[in-house]
């Protein structure tokens, strides 16, 4: 047996971390029946997966919305509008409101590539990514992160059209990917993916981590503000997913972790610092 190193409580304190905050969400519902907060009107603590880089606030213009879409990753102006919303939240700045609500309206119907349609709205990548994934891909992240960040437009503004677009984007997120949609589902356990693209099959699926856990928290957040029980259904099966398949993610010596399973890839520390995080938000 070997000796027990600094690194070993860490990764310990990751996975006991995990196992307790999805607990802990999975039954604070229950413990009130006070409405909804504001999404974008969290701590730092709860939001800090979705603060996580710094932003220029040059970027809070048309100019900078239009290069931060230019990267054609819809991820981005999603991160932008919340960042947005939350500055609002916290100041009252009418400039910050009217930014977020560009960004919003742009999402909903200048992005490409995007598909809209009377049943919802989804985003894609339209650029190639390295793993010989061809544009246009899409992704569980910004497939319920998206939706989560209308809905708290909605919250702060009142407009209907943004609640609506929420819901219904986040539903067809609820199909398998390759039914075009972002959660793989086997009995009670779902998985949320990073990377799907037209074509996909469940060995394809990489099983990424931060990209589950990022889309959980958006999906619960999400589920949890609407009250909507297909939403709140879709969360229990992919937090059962996480905790079936969490134990998976460590290497044999349990002194690391994977990033990914399919094929298994080395977690840099960088996100083992962001899974922290979700586990604590």
């Amino acid at each position: 047996m070997r000796a027990a190193t600094p690194m070993d409580g860490i990764l310990q304190m990751r996975f006991s971390a995990l196992l307790i905050a999805l607990f802990a969400v999975s039954t604070q519902s229950h413990a009130t029946d006070s409405p909804p907060k504001m999404l974008a009107a969290g701590t730092d603590v709860e939001l800090a997966p979705f603060l996580w880089s710094w932003m220029d606030p040059v970027t809070f213009n048309e100019e900078g919305l239009q290069k931060t879409a230019a990267k054609k990753d819809p991820l981005r102006p999603f991160f932008l509008a919340f960042r947005l919303l939350t500055i609002y939240e916290k100041t009252k700045d009418p400039a910050a409101l009217e930014s977020a609500k560009r960004a919003l309206d742009f999402m909903l119907d200048e992005y490409q590539p995007a598909t809209r349609e009377a049943e919802g709205t989804r985003w894609f990548y339209g650029f190639d990514y390295d793993r010989g994934i061809k544009a246009p891909w899409w992704s569980g992240m910004d497939g319920f992160f998206g939706p989560m960040t209308l809905y708290a437009g909605w919250q702060v503004t009142g407009n209907e059209r943004y609640r609506e677009a929420a819901i219904k984007s986040a539903k067809l997120m609820l199909r398998q990917p390759s039914d075009g949609g972002a959660l793989w589902r086997d009995g009670e356990d779902c998985w949320i993916s990073e990377y799907s693209w037209k074509g996909i099959t469940r060995d394809k699926e990489y099983h990424v981590l931060n990209g589950h856990l990022w889309g959980l928290q958006a999906l619960y957040m999400l589920a949890e503000a609407s009250g909507d029980k297909e939403l709140k259904d879709a969360y229990q099966c992919a937090r059962h997913g996480t905790i079936s398949r969490l134990p998976q993610f460590y290497n044999k010596t349990d002194t690391w972790t994977w990033y990914q399973l399919v094929p298994r890839v080395i977690n840099p520390t960088h996100y083992n610092i962001i899974e922290i995080n979700l586990a604590f938000s």
